[in-house]
């Protein structure tokens, strides 16, 4: 579960603002925290958080704790306006700005979760050829989990 964290960026998670499961007082919430909670000073990939404190504490949480002033920037990013968000969320829906961003996150953004589920098929398809001793697989799993502590900060990124 904590590799899923992505998700729940200070960036992403304004696509809440769009899913009609959220309910207007929850988009309310992250708007004001998107208005009187200060984000963080550098760009945070996934909040990062202990098993320990998921396990305590996380239940509690909505999406609104995830909000903070750097969710504006998912407007910036995609260069939409974000007019909209001054206005009640019961509103939004009569909104040209908001039926356009809508829009975008409903039929453009999908995509990426389309490439996603590419690449989940892609390793799973990848884990099944790659031996069929089960005893092989946990020591590759085993191997590659020991190197991810011990280099926690190796980029594997670099040069795509």
């Amino acid at each position: 579960m904590l590799r899923h964290l992505w998700y729940l960026s200070e960036e992403l998670v304004a696509l809440a603002l769009f899913d009609a499961e959220v309910t207007p007082l929850e988009k309310a919430k992250i708007v004001a925290n998107m208005i009187n909670v200060e984000g963080s000073s550098e760009r945070v990939l996934r909040p990062t958080v202990a098993l320990l404190e998921v396990q305590n504490t996380w239940h509690n949480r909505t999406l609104c704790d995830f909000a903070t002033s750097r969710t504006k920037r998912f407007f910036d990013i995609l260069g939409m306006p974000s007019s909209f968000l001054d206005s009640d969320p019961e509103l939004w829906s009569e909104n040209d700005d908001y039926a356009e961003m809508r829009e975008i996150v409903r039929n453009v953004m999908p995509v990426t979760n389309d490439a996603a589920e590419r690449a989940v098929k892609l390793m799973t398809e990848y884990n099944k050829r790659f031996t069929h001793n089960e005893d092989q697989k946990q020591a590759v799993f085993q191997m590659v989990s020991y190197y991810r502590k011990k280099y926690p900060s190796v980029n594997l990124n670099v040069g795509l």
